[in-house]
């Protein structure tokens, strides 16, 4: 199974320690949760059956001020 529609917003090896980029997503997701390590994110994809998937990019930049930049 493919996920078509996947934000990896809360990996933290994307975010990393960019905390503006963190509270934009935070902000426009409406979402309260930590960041989670891209392992984790794999074992979910693991657990539902997803082989691939592809991601969705989100322009933090432009829409909400953050440095645009992949962090590690």
């Amino acid at each position: 199974m493919i996920d078509f529609h996947t934000h990896p917003v809360l990996v933290k090896e994307v975010v990393g320690s960019d905390e503006a980029l963190f509270k934009a997503v935070r902000d426009v997701f409406k979402m309260g949760s930590s960041l989670q390590p891209l392992e984790t994110f794999l074992l979910q994809m693991d657990a539902a059956g997803i082989e691939k998937a592809v991601l969705l990019p989100i322009d933090c930049s432009t829409t909400q001020g953050g440095n645009g930049k992949l962090n590690s």
